[in-house]
């Protein structure tokens, strides 16, 4: 039962994220409700349904990841990298790749999540690797003008005192900065 519904959740989330520019930023409200809900369910202390968070987190995870790629990876050409430019705009690219890099880093092992501020920080490999990205993107020229953002981003997503109670300030941090002109975003600022 749970399973199911945790699939019925997925896949609404996980289909919502066909985007264009015009539509993208649609996509940190969906980002902003799917942490707010995965907080709820770990107060629950239920091994289980914490299981079932870490599932749902890794995959937005995965997709956001994909979503911050430069180029689409579906098709055979994307497949070899390839693929068309992607329709999404370079600041959403860099929203998309901080809040990869930040579950990342929040998700230390498929088994364990840091829902506690002040312990060291073990980065997986996984994570280091979301995090050098993370910080390369300041060095492309596409992202030149989101220099302060992308610092911003790796300084919040490296400090121990961040959590994955912390993942809605991330957001707002770049959603205040990136899009400050898009008013149905008010709700996560």
């Amino acid at each position: 039962m749970l399973e199911e519904k945790e699939d019925q959740f997925l896949s609404i989330v996980l289909s919502s994220t066909k985007s264009s520019v015009k539509e993208e930023a649609k996509l940190f409200l969906w980002w902003h409700k799917a942490l707010q809900l995965s907080l709820l369910q770990t107060e629950q202390n239920d091994t289980i349904l914490i299981e079932s968070v870490i599932r749902i987190l890794l995959s937005i995870q995965g997709r956001q990841n994909q979503l911050a790629e430069e180029r689409l990876m579906s098709g055979i050409l994307g497949v070899i990298g390839l693929g068309k430019k992607s329709p999404l705009s370079p600041r959403f690219r860099v929203v998309a790749r901080s809040m990869s890099a930040f579950l990342s880093v929040q998700i230390p092992q498929e088994n364990q999540i840091r829902l506690k501020p002040g312990s060291e920080l073990q980065l997986s490999q996984k994570a280091q690797q979301a995090l050098n990205t993370l910080e390369s993107m300041a060095s492309n020229k596409q992202y030149m003008e989101y220099q302060e953002q992308l610092s911003q981003a790796s300084q919040f997503i490296k400090h121990p005192d961040h959590c994955l109670h912390d993942g809605n300030n991330l957001l707002a941090l770049l959603v205040n900065t990136l899009y400050p002109e898009v008013h149905y975003l008010d709700m996560i600022r």
